[in-house]
């Protein structure tokens, strides 16, 4: 009763209307935290991710401003609560095929774990290859 009493004034205090001064860092910081702890307050995690949205399309595609580190949060966030947000997932596969290079592999992992569970055997074959090529080359340049 108590978690639950939390999770409400949480979801309160991240209303859309007031959720205006997070940054990107906030917002995937806290969508990790409530992936973790297993929060399927629907309502919190929608306005986490309107949130990002914003900031995301603000900030353009493309990028280096986005960090990879909370595109990754953000895509594991959504994975692990078994949550869907089309805009944040195209936006954050459509970044990932382009700057995969800038992943670092605790990154890439975490992305290429929450498109298979987002996507299945669905997942655009371009991303997935584009996940696959940056793998190898970590991995060559751990036995070079």
């Amino acid at each position: 009763l108590r978690e639950e009493k939390t999770v409400d004034a949480l979801t309160e205090a991240l209303r859309e209307d007031k959720i205006s001064g997070l940054s990107l860092l906030d917002v995937s910081n806290f969508a990790w935290a409530a992936a973790r702890l297993g929060i399927q307050k629907k309502a919190l995690i929608r306005n986490c991710m309107g949130r990002a949205l914003a900031i995301l399309l603000a900030q353009g595609r493309n990028q280096i401003g986005v960090s990879t580190k909370h595109m990754a949060n953000l895509i594991w966030s959504l994975a692990k609560l078994r949550m869907k947000h089309a805009q944040i997932q195209e936006f954050v596969a459509d970044e990932v095929e382009n700057r995969c290079a800038q992943f670092d592999s605790h990154d890439l992992v975490n992305v290429s774990w929450a498109f298979a569970t987002i996507y299945g055997g669905r997942a655009r074959r371009g991303l997935m290859d584009s996940i696959a090529a940056r793998g190898v080359k970590i991995l060559h340049a751990l036995n070079a």
